[in-house]
This record gives C-alpha cells, structure tokens and sequence, in this order.
C-alpha cells in the first residue's frame, strides 16, 4: 500500500481503508505480487473498469457543456491554464516529504485548505 498511498499523495493508512472498502463493494481485487511476496497487487474488477468508463463519458460531457459558450482560443488559455496546474500539484505530490494539501469544504460550500 505504501506504493499506492506515494502515488496518490495520501497516507498509507488512509489508503488502506480505502481499499478495504471498495474490495468489500467489489471494486477491487487484492493479489500477491508474483515477483515479490511482501507486495501486493491491486487491481480493479470489470465492474469497476465499467463504472469508470461510465465516469469518463459523464465528465467528457460535463466538461463539454460547461466550454460550450467560450470561444476556441479561450477554451485553450483554461485549458492550458488547467493542465499546469494538474502538472505542478503532481510535482508537489511526488516529492518525498513535500507538505500535503488537505482541503475541507464548510458551510454554504465555501471550501479551504491547508498544507500538513
């Protein structure tokens, strides 16, 4: 787990409860790493690889009807914008002993974050 918890910028912990609970929900399927036995495998089940194709289809709609009304140039600055943003938080999670975010939304969906 502790592979997975570096990757996803999370706590080992947190991580394995998290897997505990989408194998209970039949997401996921644990296994022995067949190259090293102290390891093991996570992998997601069909049902699961059906409801992410399911989410994908839903956000590249979403993501479709919420560009509508801005223009070709306009819709590339946000998305360029965006994607420098994803890249720089994924440096940020990548390296060891960086701060982690965590952020918490309270009342009228105001939300805040701070770095642990």
């Amino acid at each position: 787990m502790t592979e997975l918890a570096q990757r996803l910028g999370l706590e080992r912990g947190s991580v394995t409860g998290l897997v505990d609970r989408m194998s209970r929900d039949a997401l996921v399927e644990r296994g022995p790493d067949p190259q090293n036995r102290r390891f093991q495998r996570v992998r997601l089940t069909a049902h699961a690889s059906r409801l992410l194709q399911h989410v994908r289809e839903a956000v590249r709609s979403h993501g479709a009807r919420t560009l509508q009304g801005m223009r070709d140039g306009e819709q590339r600055t946000l998305l360029t914008s965006l994607r420098r943003l994803v890249t720089r938080f994924e440096g940020e999670i990548a390296r060891p002993g960086a701060p982690r975010a965590q952020a918490t939304v309270s009342g009228a969906g105001s939300a805040r974050a701070r770095t642990r």
